[in-house]
């Protein structure tokens, strides 16, 4: 769901974290969610307590378990403030989330895509 490079980097982080000597140590799992949170924004129901036995619930899944793909998209724009944007294809967006319900995501079959 992000764009290559950041599909790069986010595998990157996941190899380093998902591996068992960090979801077992809780030091390793404190200095990794204090590194990340500043850069992330979430609902108050995601705390440290609920991250933590997430960790546990994860001790088993490494990163290539881990399947990435960008969201279909109509292209690239600008937004209102002149900033330019990636436009999601909100129809096809639609099969995602029913992957993401229905837990089919992995027959979604995403589109190779340009973005120009």
């Amino acid at each position: 769901m992000f764009p290559s490079r950041g599909q790069g980097h986010i595998k990157a982080v996941l190899g380093t974290s998902l591996k068992a000597e960090t979801l077992t140590n809780p030091a390793k799992i404190s200095g990794l969610v204090g590194a990340i949170a500043p850069h992330l924004a979430v609902d108050d129901g995601l705390n440290s307590a609920y991250l933590a036995g997430l960790a546990v619930e994860l001790r088993d899944v490494r990163v290539g378990n881990v399947t990435f793909f960008t969201l279909p998209t109509r292209g690239t724009g600008t937004s209102a403030n002149g900033q330019s944007i990636v436009i999601i294809d909100q129809d096809k967006l639609k099969a995602v989330q029913q992957g993401f319900q229905t837990d089919t995501l992995d027959a979604f079959q995403p589109e190779v895509q340009t973005i120009g």
